[in-house]
């Protein structure tokens, strides 16, 4: 597959990312319960998740979820392991759960703003790879979480070392979901520094 047709199709699933900005905006706006984000989360989290276990379990299921969504998938998303939308949706739920409000809105951002940068900063700005990932991306990672700590928490020292550990913690080549890992670690580290 060519570089631009790499990036192409990143921007095209990080743009999925992106629409679940709604997700924290609504939680600062109109749904402003954290009961009733997380039931949000909640449902969307159960019902990717059961379509990929459908599409893991059932050859049919299978076949029309590849039909649609094969353009948009990775190769280990196409053989048997959870979607990314599935993992988002379900690190967006333990951020409602988990969190006091002003922390959810700034992790679930991180994930539907500042992720889906790094992506696509990656891919347009293939700076030196640090664990198989671009320096670039790193930076617009970076960039983007200190933007959204600003404008959710005001500036602050304390905001800025959350911004840079969750721009290390996408960096790093965990085991688990950086869609998991980047809510649950600077949630916490957010919390422990206030």
């Amino acid at each position: 597959m060519s570089g631009r047709l790499k990036t192409n199709r990143e921007v095209q699933r990080k743009s999925i990312h992106l629409a679940t900005t709604i997700i924290p905006l609504a939680y600062i706006s109109i749904i402003p319960q954290k009961e009733h984000i997380f039931l949000i989360c909640l449902i969307l989290s159960i019902g990717f998740l059961l379509a990929d276990i459908l599409r893991m379990f059932w050859k049919t299921a299978e076949k029309y979820f590849k039909m649609i969504f094969s353009a948009l998938l990775r190769e280990n998303e196409l053989k048997s392991d959870l979607t990314g939308a599935t993992y988002l949706f379900i690190g967006m739920t333990l951020a409602a759960f988990l969190f006091p409000k002003e922390i959810a809105v700034l992790v679930m951002l991180f994930l539907s703003i500042a992720d889906p940068s790094a992506a696509i900063t990656g891919k347009l700005a293939p700076i030196k790879k640090i664990f198989n990932k671009s320096i670039g991306g790193f930076l617009g990672f970076l960039f983007c979480a200190i933007i959204i700590v600003i404008i959710v928490s005001g500036f602050s020292f304390i905001g800025l070392i959350v911004a840079f550990a969750a721009a290390i913690v996408e960096l790093l080549p965990l085991k688990i979901n950086d869609n998991l890992t980047i809510p649950v670690v600077t949630g916490y580290l957010y919390l422990f520094l206030k």
